[in-house]
C-alpha cells in the first residue's frame, strides 16, 4: 500500500467530528487506555485521564493545533481537512 492510500485512510478515519472532536482519535485513545488498564491493572479512568493529559502535552510540545488544545487556551483553531 503506497504513502498516498495510507493517508487517505486516516484523512477518512479522521473526518468525522463531533462538537469539533475528532471521533476516531477519541475512540481510539480510550480503546488504547483500556488496553493498558487491562494490560498493567492500573485504574481505567486514571488511565483515561493520563492519556489526554499526555496528548495535550505532546501537541503543544510539537505546536500540533488541536480542537481540545483551542478549547482549553493553549492554542490556534486547528485547520479542519
Amino acid at each position: 500500500m503506497s504513502d498516498t492510500n495510507e493517508k487517505n485512510i486516516i484523512q477518512k478515519l479522521r473526518g468525522p467530528r463531533l462538537a469539533g472532536f475528532v471521533i476516531f482519535d477519541t475512540i481510539a485513545s480510550v480503546l488504547g487506555a483500556l488496553l493498558i488498564s487491562y494490560m498493567f491493572n492500573t485504574n481505567t479512568n486514571l488511565t483515561i485521564l493520563v492519556l489526554f493529559l499526555l496528548s495535550i502535552i505532546l501537541h503543544m510540545t510539537f505546536n500540533i493545533n488541536t480542537h481540545t488544545n483551542y478549547i482549553l487556551g493553549l492554542s490556534e483553531k486547528p485547520k479542519i481537512e
